[in-house]
C-alpha cells in the first residue's frame, strides 16, 4: 500500500512539470517595498494567468505590481503549452519587474495571429530592468519583441538583453522590443539573434514612435523585412525621437525600400548621434542615420573617429581580448558591481530604548572585491509611514554619520542607507525614474541621474525609550591586560547590563548578557580573540554586581573599540 501510494505521487508531480501551473511567489506582497519574488516558472506564469486559474489578485492586479526575479528559470517547457502556442504574453503591465540579473531560458510563443507579444504584450508605464532572455522563440503578427510587444507610455527598460529568434507576420518586429513609443526611454540593452517580418523590422527595435529614446544600445541580430523600413539597429524612426551612442553589426537584408544598416527610416525631427553600423557585417553602405564604419574600425583597437564621447567608465568595456563580444564594445553591466549595501552600526536593527536625540552611524562594508561608495542617501522615518522616494532621502555625501533631535519617546522608527557612485558629468544623461527602493537584501544597480546607486539595501528599525530613560554612552580602553568600560551615569537607571559579542556590526547579533552593576563601569581581562561589549540601562534595582557568567566559564574576552560609541537596546 505504501508503494502504490508513492507511485501515484509521483505521477501527479511529473503531470505538472508539462502543465501550466500557475504558482503565487512564495515572499512580498507586490508592493515597491516588498516585491513578489518569482523564482520559478510556475511563478512567472502565475503573472499572467487569467482570472479563472488566479482568481485573486486578479489580473490586473497582478499587472500592477512589482516584482523581482530570484533565480535563473528554465521556461523550455512553454513550447508544450496549449497545444502549442505556447506562452501568454502578460498583458498592459504597469509595474516593475526586476531580473536582478537572472535569465529566463527557452521562452516560445507561436500564435502568428496574435499581436503584441513578447514576455510582456504592453508595457504602460512600466520599469523593466536587469533581465536577460535566452534562446527565446516568438513567432506573432503586429508588434512582437523577444522582450515586450509593445513599450509605451514613459515605460523604461534598462539593463537588459534578449537572443534568439523572434518573427511577424506585418509590422514592428524587433529582437527586444517591436514598438517603442510614447516617451519611453531603452537604455544599456542589446539583442542577438535574429528579427524578421514584412515592415518596420529592427535587430533591436522595429518602431521607435515619437519621442521616444535609445542609449547606449547595440544589437548583433540579422534584421530581414518584405516589406519597407528595415534596420540593424531599429527599422523606423520616428519624428521627434532620439538615437545615441549605439551601434549595430547584424545583416540586414530584403525589404522593398528605406533598408538601412543601422536605420531604415527616419523622420523629420528624429535625432541619431554617435552612432555605427558595420557596412561589411551588415551588407549595407547606407542608412537613414549613423555612421557606417568597417570592422577594423569598430573593433579593438577602435579607431579614433568612432565611439565619440562613449563612456567607457561607467557604461562601456573595451573587448581587448576578443573573448567577450568580439572586439567589440560591450556594455558594463554585465560585469559592473555596485557598492556593497551599509552595515548599521548604531542604532542596530530592532534595537530597543534608544535615545530621542542620536546620532545615527553605519559602516561601509571593506570587502576589497566591491567598489567603495563615493557617497550614501540617509532617511529615517517613523515605522507606520511610508517609505519616502529616493529624491526625498538625505545627501549625506561620504559622511557615516547623521545627528537627529526631536524624536518621539516609545515609538518605533525605520531607518536606511543607500550607497552610491557617482557617474562622469561628460557623458549623456539618460532619464530620471522615480521610485522608492525599500525591500530587503538584493544587490544590484539601478540608475537615477547622475548616480549608480546599491538597490534594495536593508531597512532597519528600532524603537525609542520610554521619557526619562536614556541610553548611555560608551568609552572603552585597554590598560595592562584589562578591559575598562566606562559611561556617564544616565537619568532615571537604577541598574546597568553589559553584554558581549563577537559580531557587532550585523543585523541579528547574538549578544551574551554577562554581567549587571549597579554604578557605571565595568573591567575584564582580555585574550587575544576580538570581542565587542554594549551596556543597557535598566530601572531595575540593584545593591551589588553581579556576574552572571563566571569568567572561567566562557569565552575570554578579547579587545574592544576604543571608539567613544553609544550601546543599547
Amino acid at each position: 500500500m505504501k508503494t502504490m501510494t508513492l507511485i501515484f505521487i509521483t505521477l501527479i508531480a511529473s503531470t505538472g512539470l508539462i502543465a501550466q501551473t500557475a504558482i503565487a511567489p512564495a515572499a512580498g506582497v507586490g508592493s515597491e517595498g516588498n516585491p513578489y519574488e518569482v523564482a520559478t516558472l510556475g511563478n512567472l506564469y502565475w503573472i499572467t494567468a487569467s482570472n479563472t486559474v488566479v482568481p485573486n489578485p486578479n489580473q490586473s492586479a497582478r499587472w500592477s505590481s512589482h516584482y523581482i526575479q530570484t533565480a535563473n528559470i528554465d521556461a523550455s517547457e512553454t513550447s508544450n503549452w496549449f497545444d502549442g502556442e505556447g506562452w501568454t504574453a502578460i498583458g498592459d503591465f504597469t509595474g516593475s519587474y526586476n531580473g536582478q540579473g537572472n535569465t529566463i531560458a527557452g521562452l516560445f510563443i507561436n500564435q502568428p495571429e496574435a499581436n503584441s507579444i513578447g514576455l510582456f504584450g504592453y508595457a504602460t508605464g512600466a520599469l523593466i530592468e536587469n533581465l536577460g532572455l535566452t534562446n527565446v522563440s516568438i513567432n506573432g503578427r503586429v508588434g512582437v519583441g523577444g522582450l515586450v510587444g509593445r513599450l509605451r507610455n514613459e515605460s523604461t527598460i534598462s539593463h537588459c538583453y534578449s537572443i534568439g529568434s523572434v518573427t511577424g507576420a506585418l509590422w514592428y518586429v524587433g529582437g527586444l522590443v517591436g514598438r517603442q513609443e510614447g516617451n519611453s526611454t531603452i537604455s544599456s540593452c542589446y539583442s542577438m539573434g535574429s528579427a524578421s517580418g514584412a515592415h518596420s523590422v529592427g535587430g533591436l527595435v522595429g518602431e521607435v514612435a515619437t519621442d521616444s529614446a535609445i542609449f547606449n544600445s547595440y544589437s548583433t541580430a540579422s534584421a530581414t523585412a518584405t516589406g519597407a523600413n528595415v534596420g540593424g539597429l531599429v527599422g523606423r524612426q520616428a519624428s521627434n525621437s532620439i538615437l545615441l551612442n549605439s551601434y549595430s553589426t547584424g545583416s540586414v537584408a530584403g525589404g522593398s525600400s528605406s533598408i538601412g544598416g543601422l536605420v531604415g527610416s527616419l523622420l523629420t525631427g528624429s535625432t541619431i548621434a554617435n552612432s555605427y553600423w558595420n557596412i561589411e557585417t551588415s551588407g549595407q553602405t547606407t542608412s537613414a542615420g549613423g555612421e557606417g564604419r568597417n570592422t577594423d574600425e569598430m573593433t579593438y583597437p577602435y579607431a579614433a573617429n568612432t565611439y565619440l564621447d562613449w563612456d567607457f567608465t561607467y557604461y562601456w568595456a573595451v573587448d581587448d581580448e576578443f573573448t567577450i563580444n568580439s572586439g567589440y564594445p560591450y556594455l558594463q553591466f554585465l560585469d559592473l558591481i555596485p557598492p556593497k549595501p551599509a552595515i548599521a552600526f548604531f542604532p542596530e536593527n530592532d534595537a530597543i530604548n534608544i535615545p530621542v536625540e542620536l546620532v545615527f552611524e553605519w559602516l561601509t562594508d571593506p570587502d576589497s572585491a566591491y567598489p567603495a561608495p563615493q557617497g550614501c542617501l540617509f532617511a529615517y522615518w517613523d515605522a507606520e509611514e511610508n517609505p519616502p522616494e529616493i529624491e526625498d532621502m538625505i545627501d549625506v555625501e561620504d559622511d557615516t554619520t547623521y545627528e537627529v533631535t526631536g524624536l518621539a519617546y516609545n515609538t518605533e522608527y525605520d531607518w536606511q542607507v543607500i550607497p552610491y557612485l557617482i557617474l562622469e558629468e561628460n557623458r549623456a544623461r539618460q532619464p530620471h525614474t522615480s521610485r522608492s527602493l525599500k525591500s530587503p537584501t538584493r544587490e544590484y544597480i539601478i540608475r537615477e541621474n547622475d548616480y549608480f546607486y546599491t538597490d534594495n539595501c536593508p531597512i532597519w528599525s528600532f524603537t525609542t525609550g520610554e521619557e526619562g530613560l536614556n541610553t548611555p554612552i560608551v568609552t572603552s580602553i585597554v590598560i595592562e591586560g584589562n578591559v575598562y568600560l566606562n559611561w556617564d551615569e544616565v537619568e532615571s537607571a537604577n541598574s546597568y547590563i553589559i553584554y558581549v559579542s563577537d559580531l557587532p556590526y550585523t543585523d541579528d547579533v547574538d549578544w551574551e548578557e554577562i554581567a549587571i552593576v549597579s554604578e557605571p563601569g565595568y573591567s575584564e581581562l582580555i585574550s587575544e580573540e576580538r570581542r565587542f561589549f554594549r551596556v543597557v540601562a535598566s530601572t531595575n534595582e540593584l545593591e551589588e554586581p553581579v556576574l552572571l557568567i563566571p569568567y572561567d566559564q566562557r569565552k575570554r574576552l578579547g579587545s574592544v573599540n576604543t571608539r567613544e560609541h553609544p550601546s543599547g537596546e
